[in-house]
Formats: C-alpha cells, structure tokens, sequence
C-alpha cells in the first residue's frame, strides 16, 4: 500500500513503521537545480529506515506538467533522473511522451479548486490542465475514446505527441528513451547496488546542471555506471 502526503522526509518515512509506502513528492515541485536535486535525493537516502526502500515521482494530478515546470526540451532529462535513482520511480501517464496541457477555458473547467476561485482566477489554480486525456495516436480523441468529446479537452499537439507517432518516428524520442531507460533498470547495479553522488562540492560544475553525478555500483562485478545530466 502506498500513501500520499506531503511532508518533510524525516516526518514522511516514519509511515514505513506501518507497513505501508510513503510516496515521496519532494521533486515534483519545480527544482532546478543540480544541487537542489542532489540535496532533496540524499535527503531522502538519509531519513530512509533501515531495510526501507526509497521511491521518487516528478509529476501527478496536482502538480505541473514536466513540460510546464522544465520545458519539452528538458523531457528526456527528468525521466532520466527519476529511471536512474536507487528507489522505485513513480511516473505521471503523459510524461513519458513529453505531453504538453491545453488552455483550457473557464466555460471548460471542472476543478473544484480552480472553480472556487472565479472566472478571473481559476486558472491560477486550476489542476485541469495536467489530468487532460492520455495521447495515443493522432487520430480523432488522441484515441482516448471513440465519443464525440472529452471530459477535458486534448491539446492540439496530439498529432505529433503521442504513443504511435513517437514510437514509429525515425529518430529518438520521449518515449523510447524512456523504454531504453526500463530496459537498463534490469541491469544489476539498478537493482542491488548502491548509489553515490560523484561530487558533494558547490565548484567546477554548472549551477543549471539538472544532476550533477551518480555512479550506480554492481555489487557482483564492481562495475559503475555513471550518470551525467546537464541540459546546458
């Protein structure tokens, strides 16, 4: 079972002593930065209870898309992170495919807590924008239905970002990055070795490095895998 609260790591992780899994939302608020990164990732490796097993989640239903928070370009970048830390990652549909949210009116609202708020102010609060319909392909509704409408309406990207197209294009792409990134989860580093940042110091590396260093160590053949991300 896993559970859902917003807290700090150290009042969070004490949910383990109950049997269940605290999700941990500590990245999905907009960080930018190399070190915030690496600050709230061994943040959460610390207050982790012994024999306890970390999770991470960039994005969900209350939060912006990766789109918004990042950018399209940074896409490839965060699901990079959160596939390559020590822990279970947690992802947001959508997000794998770089999927971008729609304006979407007031007349178009359904939000409560958006709608609370007024015709001048709902967008401000709004979390329609990132539970609008999966994208699947380019035809009529994304292929999220076969109805004549939506709950909530689909961006007009849906031709070019969505499941079909990126898996078939001739380049790379959100998507397969992301299956290439599952498929070396399987690698034995991912799953018994240990995680280590390369570097804890504040010199020589770029502020607006998404993250900084992980070495990702096999305990059965001592063999590191390094992770450099930096969209600069």
């Amino acid at each position: 079972m896993v559970v859902e609260t917003y807290s700090a790591p150290n009042e969070r992780n004490k949910i383990y002593k109950t049997g269940a899994n605290p999700f941990n939302f500590d990245l999905t608020g907009g960080t930018s930065t190399g070190y915030r990164i690496r600050d709230k990732v061994l943040s959460e490796y610390v207050n982790l209870p012994t024999g306890a097993w970390p999770n991470f989640v960039i994005g969900n239903h209350d939060v912006a898309r990766l789109t918004v928070k990042y950018g399209p370009q940074h896409v490839g970048i965060y699901n990079m992170l959160l596939l390559t830390l020590w822990g279970t990652p947690t992802c947001y549909y959508g997000d794998e495919i770089g999927l971008e949210p729609p304006t979407i009116t007031w007349e178009q609202t359904v939000d409560p807590w958006g709608l609370n708020y007024g015709p001048t102010r709902y967008s401000e609060f709004s979390r329609d924008p990132q539970r609008t319909p999966m994208q699947w392909d380019s035809s009529s509704q994304a292929g999220f239905t076969t109805g004549n409408s939506t709950w909530l309406p689909i961006d007009p990207s849906y031709n070019r970002i969505n499941v079909k197209t990126e898996q078939e294009s001739a380049g790379q792409s959100n998507i397969k990055l992301y299956k290439q990134l599952a498929a070396l989860r399987k690698n034995k580093a991912f799953q018994l070795g240990s995680f280590k940042p390369s570097a804890r110091g504040r010199t020589r590396l770029p502020d607006l490095c998404i993250i900084l260093a992980g070495r990702r160590i096999d305990p059965m053949t001592s063999h590191q895998l390094v992770v450099l991300m930096d969209p600069t």
